[in-house]
């Protein structure tokens, strides 16, 4: 189930963005998906690079998935930055770094 605040037509959910920008719209199931996989994967992993979490998203998701696989991810990290159920640990030294790591207590907000 979704939390409240997203905006849902019957095939496709808004996102939010951490910067206060206007979401996009992603089909729902794609969304769902995605986001059940980031956070799969950060409940094991406890942080990772995004550079890795795509490269995992690449090998997990084939053809069938019906979209770019890279600008899904991009888009459900950050709604769920937005959410607050992920957070992004710049690294200063390596600016293009990014480590994602999982609020543990905001998952509450999603049921699986």
């Amino acid at each position: 189930m979704l939390t409240p605040e997203i905006k849902i037509r019957p095939d496709k959910i808004e996102t939010l963005h951490p910067e206060k920008r206007n979401g996009i719209m992603i089909d729902r199931i794609q969304y769902e998906l995605m986001r059940d996989f980031i956070i799969s994967v950060l409940k094991k992993e406890n942080e990772i690079l995004f550079s890795k979490l795509l490269e995992k998203a690449t090998q997990n998701f084939t053809k069938e998935f019906g979209g770019n696989i890279s600008w899904c991810l991009l888009a459900v990290k950050l709604d769920l930055e937005a959410r607050g159920i992920i957070t992004n640990v710049f690294n200063f030294r390596q600016k293009r770094l990014q480590l994602l790591k999982l609020k543990r207590s905001k998952l509450s907000r999603i049921d699986f």
